[in-house]
């Protein structure tokens, strides 16, 4: 796996901009060039710019796997279609805003919120054919925001328990790390975007903090 460091639109909280599966990358229209042939050479899918919710926050307003993607309540009618006029699959999930913070997944299964009605965990499952554990990670219930997760492994809050960790692995089927990124962060999941080919780190994310990375993604 090729691990690197860079931004989007500036930022080094490429998670909040951007969502990698193993077939595609939603990425802001205002990427910058240079930002773009980065994900180019890294990620080896198709690059599909968008908006989401007239806004370039992709990762905070969808989560997905392989070319399907639950949406939040915000997304537009025509941002919806576009995707689905070049082959994607999405689903806006009602009463949910920022999708992106409150479920991690991969193609084995993956975790959601306290947050969540019975009826959204529901449509969210029965949409992307995975099984949703409920619960906190780190005592928090944005654990989208606190997981970097691919079908190999994932990262986590530092502030992970022991029982939550244990519950993690068995929801990715995958071993993973607790680590911070981008210079202490502990919100992992807005700094780093990754499938099972590479993953891209915010920029200032420490020498230290890539060891622990590579610990699991070597």
């Amino acid at each position: 796996m090729r691990v690197d460091k860079g931004t989007i639109n500036a930022s080094p909280f490429v998670g909040v901009f951007a969502v990698v599966t193993e077939k595609v990358a939603l990425l802001p229209y205002n990427i910058l060039p240079k930002e773009e042939n980065k994900f180019k050479e890294l990620f080896d899918v198709e690059l599909i710019k968008t908006k989401l919710a007239d806004s370039s926050l992709i990762g905070v307003m969808c989560a997905g796997i392989k070319n399907k993607f639950v949406v939040s309540e915000l997304v537009l009618d025509s941002e919806l279609r576009a995707l689905e006029q070049i082959g994607l699959h999405a689903k806006r999930i009602e009463g949910l805003t920022a999708i992106g913070n409150l479920i991690k997944v991969n193609e084995k299964g993956g975790i959601a919120s306290r947050v969540l009605t019975k009826e959204q965990l529901a449509e969210i499952e029965s949409f992307l054919k995975i099984k949703l554990a409920v619960a906190r990670v780190a005592s928090l219930d944005v654990v989208g925001s606190a997981i970097v997760a691919t079908n190999n492994g994932f990262l986590v809050h530092p502030d992970v328990t022991k029982d939550e960790f244990a519950l993690l692995k068995k929801c990715f089927d995958a071993e993973g790390v607790a680590t911070t990124l981008n210079y202490g962060d502990k919100f992992v999941g807005n700094d780093a975007v990754a499938n099972t080919r590479a993953m891209l780190l915010g920029n200032r994310t420490t020498a230290f903090e890539l060891l622990r990375v590579h610990d699991i993604f070597a």
